[in-house]
């Protein structure tokens, strides 16, 4: 299995690598909404997270660092801790004073920050052709999500500023990947979060049932997991590549919502997946053509 699947392309591996961190992020959202539900604060749950997703690739990092003899902690994981800890309650605070499908329907402008900030940054170029897709992609996340525009939110800005968060957190995760294992990657950027959370815990510490024990076992495992495949992805294939299969994971996050949460998929969902995968396989098809050409010159 392992042999046939390093048999692909990088572009294709970074695709089911993708996926894979999407369904892991579906899945972390599931574990979250039970935690809120729950009635724990954010704060709170960003702590046992991230320090429950150090307990868990520990022992993984730890084997890594004594392998290679030396403890390659950089700036950058700092940087990479902060971003990921800012972005969580700044989108808590878009999605309590929005209606959650305008608050989703602003997110999928973060491909075109993460675009713009890796040809500024990583030095990437985005092709028309990509461009286009990406596009495709955009109309068929609003089909899905239905935003309303007519008023304009104050709060949107917080919409808009994890945006922004999480398009430099794919810039520096890309800039990681390329130096550290995903494994350290986590584990650093989770001290890092577990730092920062540390303070506002103490002031509102929750102590964990064993319900809410088991729930925040299995959201930290996917969020490591997410992380960590997310971060293979990234070392696979430059990240221009990935931007137009971005809107994938609103497609992992429809159909884990459906399994496990029993929401119905309407007409406009099934609309607007099928422009997502349309666009995504002719891309797919496109770049395995070019590839090809290549390898013949």
């Amino acid at each position: 299995m392992k042999k046939s699947f390093e048999k692909l392309s990088k572009e294709l591996q970074a695709i089911v690598y993708l996926i894979l961190s999407y369904t892991c992020f579906a899945l972390l959202n599931v574990f979250s909404k039970q935690l809120y539900a729950l009635e724990i604060s954010p704060m709170v749950i960003t702590f046992y997270r991230s320090f429950f997703c150090i307990v868990l690739v520990a022992p993984f990092a730890a084997f890594m660092l004594f392998r290679s003899h030396q403890f390659n902690f950089a700036k950058i994981n700092i940087y990479k801790g902060v971003v990921d800890f800012l972005s969580i309650p700044v989108w808590v605070m878009a999605v309590s004073n929005m209606n959650i499908p305008e608050a989703v329907g602003l997110t999928y402008i973060t491909p075109i920050f993460t675009g713009i900030l890796a040809i500024i940054f990583l030095k990437d170029k985005m092709s028309a052709e990509k461009w286009a897709v990406s596009g495709i992609g955009l109309i068929g996340a609003y089909i899905i999500l239905k935003p309303d525009f007519d008023n304009f939110n104050y709060y949107s800005i917080y919409a808009l500023t994890t945006c922004m968060l999480w398009a430099m957190g794919a810039i520096i995760t890309k800039n990681l990947a390329s130096r550290q294992h995903p494994v350290l990657v986590v584990f650093f950027t989770n001290i890092v979060i577990v730092s920062l959370a540390f303070p506002f815990f103490l002031t509102d510490s929750h102590i964990l049932s064993q319900k809410e024990l088991l729930i925040c076992l299995c959201m930290s495992s996917t969020a490591a997991g997410g992380y960590m495949f997310l971060t293979h992805a990234y070392r696979s294939t430059k990240i221009s590549n990935l931007l137009p299969y971005d809107y994938l994971r609103l497609v992992m996050a429809t159909i884990i919502s459906y399994l496990f949460l029993g929401q119905v998929i309407d007409g406009t969902t099934i609309l607007g997946s099928a422009l997502i995968f349309a666009g995504s396989i002719y891309l797919a098809r496109s770049q395995a053509k070019e590839n090809a050409r290549q390898h013949e010159l």
